[in-house]
């Protein structure tokens, strides 16, 4: 048996309680007794533009199913790669869209 742990000073030794060592005069850091900042509102109403970033993921989701049932081609490529790139490329464009109206709507 390790007499270390039997003696009550070794790693597996209880830790004194947290108000023991402030009663004995140890410094608390600064950022532990600091509050936290407060919290951002969770709903923003002028926010609502950012659900527009849906419409490619439900154009990919919702909306490939249904164009692979359909056996037809644009310029010689299959209709779902033409429909899978213009999500792709509407993704760049309604990102763009909701950082535009991001920068130009104050947070409140």
């Amino acid at each position: 048996m390790n007499s270390c742990r039997s003696s009550g000073t070794g790693p597996g030794a209880a830790l004194p309680p947290t108000g023991a060592g402030r009663a004995a005069g140890a410094s608390v850091p600064p950022h532990a007794i600091a509050p936290f900042p407060p919290r951002p509102p969770l709903v923003n109403a002028r926010r609502g533009h950012r659900w527009l970033a849906l419409l490619p993921a439900l154009g990919i989701c919702v909306g490939a199913p249904l164009v692979d049932r359909l056996h037809a081609t644009v310029a010689g490529f299959p209709l779902l790669l033409v429909w899978i790139v213009g999500c792709v490329l509407l993704t760049s464009v309604v990102m763009a869209l909701i950082s535009a109206v991001d920068d130009r709507t104050p947070p409140s």
